[in-house]
């Protein structure tokens, strides 16, 4: 089994932007796993099971896996950082 962690660690080495600077650690942990159940589906054709259990993924991810969701985790927060209502409200106005 690989952890989430691994995924999670391999996502912060890729953000400059501490978002989560003063969250609790309750609230990092849901949103980090919300960035990754957004990224699993973008991942096309996986070669092991994507499945988690118990805060693990089922089969142990080699370092190719967890860097492709390590990047599709960052399209995701930054289609939610760039993509809001009120950065795009301007472009309307």
């Amino acid at each position: 089994m690989s952890s989430l962690q691994k995924v999670y660690d391999a996502f912060f080495v890729k953000m400059l932007d501490d978002e989560w600077a003063g969250w609790e650690e309750s609230e990092v942990s849901q949103d980090l796993r919300a960035l990754l159940d957004g990224a699993i589906p973008w991942f096309k054709f996986p070669r092991k099971s994507l499945e988690i259990k118990d805060n693990d993924f089922v089969e142990v991810l080699d370092n190719e896996e967890i860097q492709i969701l390590a990047n599709y985790m960052k399209c995701e927060w930054l289609n939610r950082s760039i993509l809001t209502w009120e950065r795009i409200k301007p472009l309307y106005e």
